[in-house]
């Protein structure tokens, strides 16, 4: 189920990152404890990264319906940054490290999570698209 999600992560005294986006909530449960790399964002050398963790992120309590109609008109990024953007997943069968720009993931019920080069069609029912 598809909610709208509030990201706040405080980056000392360099600043912080924010950002409203539209999420799965499967897609939320494999991205905590992953680790975000947003580069220099804060500016020159400014380097932000750290772990996706669960209080970064606040539900924003609105109807499905609203959901559905601001994913249609403004897509899944609303406002500022979107942390599943700069996630790297890395395949737990060939060990290569995608971003979920660069890659399409599989999660299985136990979680373990592979890239798109891994999944066999045999394996199409066991794995969910994340």
């Amino acid at each position: 189920m598809k909610k709208l999600y509030k990201f706040y992560s405080s980056c000392n005294t360099s600043g912080s990152v924010e950002g409203i986006f539209i999420a799965d909530e499967k897609i939320i449960k494999s991205a905590i404890g992953c680790n975000v790399w947003f580069g220099e964002l804060l500016g020159k050398n400014s380097n932000i990264y750290g772990t996706l963790e669960k209080e970064d992120l606040t539900i924003i309590n609105v109807s499905d319906i609203t959901i559905n109609e601001m994913e249609e008109v403004l897509g899944t990024n609303i406002s500022g940054y979107n942390p599943l953007d700069y996630i790297t997943y890395i395949c737990s069968r060939c060990a290569k490290k995608f971003s979920v720009k660069e890659a399409t993931f599989y999660m299985n019920k136990e979680g373990n999570i592979i890239c798109h080069e891994c999944l066999t069609d045999g394996e199409k029912d066991i794995f969910e698209e994340i």
